[in-house]
């Protein structure tokens, strides 16, 4: 009974200050009561802390708080078993990291990894030669000046430098045309240097190269031309010094398939067309997104009623209906005539409409308006409640309109179109600035009266002199004079100081037609004029019995068209400049509505389309395309205008018949692989 008590016997642990002075008394303590505490068997039966040869079971046990075997030497306790997460060794420097104990190789990281007391020695698995760095570039020369975690501040781990005199030459240099090996990489002005020259793969031999094939060199090599431009590079006959073989195929990489040709187009080959149904007289027509949906539409005037029909986007089937139409409540209006869909009025993004319309009071004289809807338009406009208008006192001649031929451009120069037009009799030019708010003609407009002037003649507007601005030009009444005046134009003194005039021959009408577009690619537009076909004699560009299409340089010399197309019968010239394909550029439209077949069918009409810049006196023959009708009387060409109608980025050509309706032509067709439209 004595020795099962004794057993039962608890000893505090005892928490000893080492620097106690009764140190020793506790020792004595702990002692005595080691040699009758009993060890705990694990299952919570006491046992005798004395082995079976009178020893004891006690032992020191330390903290493996990471498991890594080794124990922290400030964490210990007494015990007779070995628990989990403790160990019976001290010899862990920090027992919160597994890859920190004295079983880890040393390592270059500023840590004592293997706990031997001493960090980033010379034995590290990590330790490296050093190498001199005299340039400074960050890569070392020649042989090593030492070994271990670290070197001097002029040393580097590396000596892949292959100069160690300039800090230029290394790895990570780029590459130069220079005799030098810049990169270190063995090699001397090879391929992808950064001041090398484009060489392209030239792979038919043709000495022209593919442009989606460069590479920067120094030198030309094999297989490797410094002229790009080549859009089949697997043919030989195919680049952009080839003539083209009017073969289906786009030999000179113009991105135009047989240009220049004058392949021949039916009316009947239309991609697309709307007949109207009902009487029909086609006397205008306009582009524009009017509905907002970001898609050209077209506006089509027709004057038997004095209607005007929208065709809305996409036009991507033949329309079989107009999306709605103006019918003027007079017959005397002149909408169908005189309407433009072309400008933003209001800044909102959307296309608006601007109409001329008129009516008669009962003198017989004409009382006008321009008016201004502004889009969206997904109905048809009221012409009795328009959101703006321009008003006039009525005409002084009976049966006269005083709005005709409404254009739009900004004139003034302040950011905001204008609309430009004249009186019915050709005499009056007349600027309106202020189109957001009501107007009237006397007071609220910038009038120019030239005298002699007839409708015969016709006004145009563009930036001739490349300042960013709208000028303005104008056949004189003169048969031979066109008038051009620079914008901006904010005065009737304005009208009166023209910059330049050009005269043509006695013999002949020049300005039948006017346009300006920029054809020659210089960033200004360049004059496009027609003339009527009189009979002279003479040898200047101006005379002769055949009908011409003249283009002027404002920049050159007014009295040396810098492009002449000519006719090759009596027939009757208009031109126009339209972007027809959709790639920024105007192309140059060439219409001959009084066109007879050469099967003697009288009056099919005929339109020549050029695509792009031309240059030198040029027949129809070098047109790209040739348009013609194929009934008599049909008129073709009488009207065209061009726009993306579908949404596809490639624009459509339509051509009217002035008594049926329209046709559509898809340039997609006309292109070749090569083409792509300009960033402008």
């Amino acid at each position: 009974m004595q020795a099962e008590a004794f057993l039962d016997i608890k000893i505090p642990m005892i928490n000893i200050d080492m620097s106690s002075p009764k140190l020793f008394q506790k020792l004595l303590l702990l002692g005595g009561l080691w040699c009758v505490q009993g060890c705990d068997d694990g299952a919570g039966k006491p046992e005798s802390s004395l082995t079976s040869d009178s020893a004891s079971c006690l032992t020191t046990q330390f903290r493996d708080a990471d498991g890594d075997g080794f124990g922290d030497p400030l964490q210990s306790k007494i015990s007779c078993i070995v628990e989990p997460g403790w160990v019976d060794n001290d010899r862990d420097c920090n027992d919160s990291e597994t890859r920190i104990s004295p079983g880890e190789p040393e390592r270059c990281n500023g840590i004592d990894d293997d706990c031997n007391g001493e960090t980033d020695e010379d034995t590290a698995i990590d330790a490296t030669d050093w190498f001199m760095d005299a340039d400074g570039d960050g890569f070392g020369f020649g042989p090593p000046r030492g070994y271990g975690c670290s070197g001097g501040s002029d040393e580097v781990s590396n000596n892949d430098d292959c100069d160690q005199e300039s800090a230029e030459i290394n790895p990570l240099a780029d590459e130069r045309c220079d005799g030098v090996d810049n990169d270190c990489d063995g090699t001397i002005d090879e391929d992808g240097t950064i001041n090398g020259f484009p060489f392209y793969a030239d792979t038919d031999g043709d000495g022209w190269g593919d442009a989606n094939d460069a590479e920067l060199l120094c030198m030309a090599t094999d297989g490797r031309v410094d002229t790009p431009g080549d859009c089949n590079d697997s043919d030989p006959f195919t680049h952009p010094e080839a003539v083209e073989s009017c073969d289906g195929h786009d030999r000179d990489c113009d991105g135009f398939i047989d240009n220049r040709c004058n392949i021949t187009v039916r009316d009947t080959d239309a991609d697309r067309a709307y007949i109207h149904s009902d009487h029909f007289i086609l006397t205008h027509m306009s582009v524009g997104d009017i509905t907002g949906d970001g898609i050209d539409d077209l506006l089509i005037g027709n004057s038997h009623g004095q209607q005007i029909h929208l065709l809305d986007s996409p036009i991507d089937t033949d329309p079989s209906a107009p999306a709605w139409t103006i019918t003027a409540d007079k017959a005397e209006s002149g909408a169908a005539r005189s309407f433009t869909s072309m400008e933003d009025v209001d800044s909102d993004g959307i296309h608006d409409l601007v109409v001329a319309h008129h009516t008669l009071n009962e003198d017989y004289y004409f009382e006008s308006e321009i008016q201004v809807h502004l889009g969206p338009l997904l109905e048809a406009p009221n012409l009795n409640s328009p959101d703006t208008s321009l008003l006039s006192l009525p005409s002084e001649s009976p049966w006269a309109y005083l709005f005709d031929g409404i254009q739009m451009a900004d004139i003034t120069h302040d950011g905001v179109p204008d609309a430009l037009f004249s009186n019915e009799d050709g005499n009056v030019l007349v600027i309106w600035p202020s189109m957001l708010s009501d107007g009237e003609l006397e007071t609220d407009t910038i009038q120019h009266t030239i005298e002699g002037r007839t409708n015969d003649g016709h006004f145009a507007s563009g930036d001739f002199d490349g300042d960013g601005g709208a000028d303005f030009v104008y056949s004189s009444g003169d048969p031979n004079g066109i008038v051009l005046v620079a914008g901006p134009i904010l005065e009737a003194a304005d009208w009166g100081d023209p910059d330049e005039i050009v005269y043509g021959s006695e013999s002949q009408q020049l300005g039948k037609t006017l346009v300006l577009c920029d054809l020659n690619l210089d960033g200004k537009d360049e004059i496009v004029a027609s003339t009527a076909p009189i009979a002279s004699s003479g040898s200047d560009a101006y005379s002769g019995s055949l009908s011409k299409v003249l283009v002027f340089d404002v920049n050159e010399s007014f009295h040396t068209p810098l492009q002449i197309i000519e006719s090759s019968g009596d027939e009757v010239f208009t031109a126009n400049c339209i972007d027809v394909d959709g790639d920024h550029h105007a192309d140059l439209l060439v219409q001959s509505p009084l066109y007879d077949a050469s099967d003697a069918i009288p009056n099919v009409g005929a339109v020549s389309l050029f695509f792009g810049a031309v240059e030198g006196t040029m027949g129809l023959g070098d047109a790209d395309r040739r348009f013609r009708g194929s009934t008599e009387n049909d008129y073709f060409g009488w009207l065209n205008e061009a726009g993306d109608f579908d949404g596809d980025g490639i624009g459509e050509l339509i051509i009217g018949l002035p008594y049926e309706g329209i046709t559509i032509f898809d340039s997609s067709s006309w292109l070749s692989s090569h083409w792509e439209p300009s960033a402008d």
